[in-house]
């Protein structure tokens, strides 16, 4: 078995996002992300199984990283309410200011892929965020709707918002940021 090395496997990571985000999921193959990696196709193999283990394992990796971005250091001290709008404000920063993981992000989430993440995979990278909003719920906090509606109402604005900043057609300011997290609050409170 050969050695995998951690900047190798990054260089992989990197190079599929910006071809992803370039060219699109089924445009991108393991040949290009190879040569964009300065490795061979048989190195990638050695890390994955196929271009679609690559591209679970990638998102996987990825959104770890933002969930802990987004959850990491919320002070339980703080109320409800303002644990809930710095997480919805760490989401909006991640997001704006790692496009190219958004983007990839949003591709890989309409894509056919997305099905085939094992269970218990997206459970393990997404249970912080469905505990936050259990609690929320518990303390009657939040209104009493399917989790999956409140994390909708929650981060698609932002969302969309973001992608209307990165196409130059929105301004990313305090004054704006401060709607989105008000109007979302004011979805999903009690």
């Amino acid at each position: 078995m050969r050695y995998k090395d951690k900047n190798k496997l990054k260089r992989i990571f990197k190079a599929t996002l910006d071809l992803v985000n370039q060219q699109g999921l089924s445009e991108t193959s393991v040949s290009k992300i190879a040569n964009k990696a300065s490795t061979s196709s048989s190195t990638i193999y050695v890390y994955f199984e196929n271009k679609e283990d690559l591209l679970i394992k990638l998102y996987t990796n990825v959104k770890k990283e933002m969930m802990r971005e987004i959850y990491d250091g919320v002070d339980n001290y703080n109320s409800f309410k303002k644990q809930y709008e710095n997480s919805l404000l760490k989401f909006i920063q991640y997001i704006s200011e790692n496009p190219s993981i958004f983007l990839f992000i949003e591709q890989f989430n309409n894509s056919p892929v997305s099905k085939k993440i094992p269970k218990n995979d997206l459970k393990e990278i997404l249970q912080q965020h469905y505990d936050f909003y259990k609690k929320g719920k518990d303390e009657e906090i939040l209104k009493n709707i399917d989790i999956e509606l409140l994390i909708i109402f929650t981060h698609y604005p932002a969302m969309q918002f973001v992608k209307e900043v990165l196409a130059g057609e929105k301004e990313l300011n305090d004054n704006n940021i401060y709607n989105i997290i008000t109007m979302s609050w004011n979805a999903v409170k009690a």
